[in-house]
């Protein structure tokens, strides 16, 4: 299956989420606000120590831009330049009058260009749901999609997945191997990387740290050898 079906089959079923269910948690496949707000937190976790006036953060997938109604609930948004990307219109018409002012992109996020750069790029909850998609095309489009906004990003990425580690599965849904994701991130992006287990739901949340960025923050000459 080529790229432009497998996201029209993602929109498909997000699209029929929301018209059901409206401005919800399960509009956007989310089970309840409490598990909808500690993904958020554990998205954020390792991000927060380094958002610096001004800051520029890009949500892929933003669906109804609950994270920055999560940002803003803790005035982080005042930080931070927030814009999104999702490929469902009627999403962002509805996060548009929500949340008027937002920046936001009706688009593949592999499509976006070069030049676009951002602080950090993040992505929560759109890697969990197949939409009828074979495995294998469904995880090798998410791994794209992480390269692609570690590219766009100038000090870090964060994103979750639903982990392989679990006492039950779903059919409708896809499990990544926290391991194996590990190692992706730490063989095709950077050893600056935190992989977060930690929190209730069968789920991990991973950011990774851009080298250049890390090695701006630990400016020490015992520190040097580390970033050669």
């Amino acid at each position: 299956m080529d790229e432009r079906s497998i996201v029209a089959a993602q929109r498909n079923a997000y699209r029929a989420a929301f018209v059901k269910h409206g401005d919800t948690p399960l509009g956007t496949h989310q089970s309840d606000r409490t598990s909808l707000d500690l993904r958020f937190e554990a998205l954020m976790n390792n991000i927060v120590p380094h958002l610096g006036p001004g800051a520029t953060l890009h949500d892929v997938g933003s669906g109804l831009s609950d994270l920055y109604g999560f940002l803003q609930s803790g005035g982080l948004d005042r930080r931070i330049a927030y814009s999104g990307t999702e490929i469902v219109q009627d999403m962002i018409d509805h996060a548009a009058k929500k949340y008027p002012g937002l920046t936001l992109r009706n688009r593949n996020f592999l499509d976006c260009g070069i030049d676009e750069r951002y602080d950090f790029v993040v992505l929560s909850g759109a890697f969990n749901l197949l939409a009828g998609l074979d495995g294998g095309e469904w995880k090798t489009m998410c791994l794209a999609l992480i390269k692609k906004m570690y590219l766009h990003a100038d000090k870090a990425i964060a994103f979750n997945f639903l982990t392989s580690y679990r006492s039950y599965s779903d059919p409708l849904l896809y499990y990544f191997d926290p391991r194996e994701m590990f190692d992706f991130v730490t063989t095709h992006l950077s050893r600056f990387a935190v992989l977060d287990a930690s929190y209730p739901l069968y789920e991990c949340t991973v950011t990774v740290f851009k080298k250049d960025y890390m090695s701006a923050v630990h400016d020490h000459g015992d520190l040097k050898k580390y970033f050669r």
